[in-house]
């Protein structure tokens, strides 16, 4: 069977190979392959130090950028395999010995220099690790449980891409509705919050949440579409089953506002008595933009929109649906 490349990729596949060749002896014996991933290394190693998420980042950016560490690592065992008989179990524990010292020191600097350093991304360096010492070498029993393993660990970040990549692609098709409830995605992360089919105003389903008697209680919403300059209007139903009247405050911030620090006077802030039954509230996006006090909101990078409320004499219920924009 012949294999059919097109012409761009073809000539790109030649132009490596006329690379490859023109390089000194020395460099050639490396191999292709280990070149590649050294090369791949070189270009990665800043990425641990530079650049990365923001406060302001959405989730996926931040699920897909740990990640990298996965495949950093990973690189990098398979290019250890090269040297190294890691079919041998010593050496494979020397390599992980030495990947958690050294990721370990290089998560500290990153705290130390105001980056975001956890114990998450050592864990998925020690996975891609995993990866490529034990995907890429023959089967043995202890190989599989060193596979499994790896793959474990990685369930957390995979899950997590997955709910946000879900998340991107529905809210993306379903604007001018920012959130409706109807998807079990729509729930990922949210906590004091349940999928409820008792009221709603589109759809078959709301969002019940349960307001404690704590400091602050709601739900915040952090995966809608961010790009609301096309609009002018957010709309929001609310039922309260409460016949006592119940004040709850709305918080709209934009991608600035987070990594500002979350002062209280850079973004919209809005208080709403509920009488009891639908309450269907509009707020024009004219007064959320100019929210903050010292600038105008950017209305294409909105991160969050909150409900809460604050120090509630006895627990409430409340149901949110058909969060949209007009």
């Amino acid at each position: 069977m012949q294999l059919i490349l097109p012409n761009n990729l073809m000539a790109w596949v030649i132009h490596v190979i006329n690379m490859y060749t023109a390089l000194p002896s020395p460099l050639r014996r490396i191999g292709l392959s280990n070149l590649l991933a050294i090369i791949a290394l070189l270009a990665a190693l800043p990425f641990f130090f530079l650049g990365g998420p923001t406060p302001g980042s959405t989730k996926l950016f931040c699920a897909l950028w740990d990640s990298g560490h996965i495949f950093f690592f990973m690189v990098l065992a398979f290019a250890l395999s090269k040297k190294f008989d890691v079919s041998r179990w010593r050496i494979c524990l020397v390599i992980l010995a030495c990947v958690f010292l050294g990721g370990g020191l290089v998560e500290i600097i990153q705290a130390q220099i105001g980056r975001d350093g956890n114990w998450q991304d050592l864990l998925n360096d020690l996975a891609g690790t995993c990866i490529g010492l034990f995907w890429f070498q023959r089967a043995h029993k202890w190989v599989w449980g060193a596979r499994i393993l790896s793959f474990t660990i990685c369930i957390p970040l995979l899950v997590s891409i997955f709910f946000e990549l879900s998340a991107r692609i529905v809210s993306s098709k379903q604007l001018p509705l920012l959130e409706g409830f109807e998807s079990f995605v729509s729930f990922y992360g949210l906590k004091g919050v349940e999928r409820s089919d008792e009221y709603h105003t589109q759809g078959q389903f709301s969002a019940k949440v349960w307001l404690g008697t704590g400091l602050y209680s709601g739900v915040s919403l952090m995966r809608l579409a961010r790009d609301w300059s096309s609009y002018e209007k957010l709309c929001i139903d609310i039922y309260n089953p409460d016949p006592q009247l119940e004040t709850i405050a709305l918080r709209v911030n934009d991608a600035l506002h987070d990594i500002n620090g979350w002062v209280d006077s850079d973004r919209f802030n809005q208080r709403v008595d509920l009488v009891v039954g639908w309450n269907h509230i509009e707020f024009p996006l004219s007064e959320i933009q100019h929210g903050p006090s010292a600038r105008s909101m950017d209305l294409t990078q909105i991160s969050r929109v909150i409900l809460y409320t604050r120090q509630l004499q006895r627990a409430r219920v409340i149901y949110v649906d058909n969060i949209r924009l007009e």
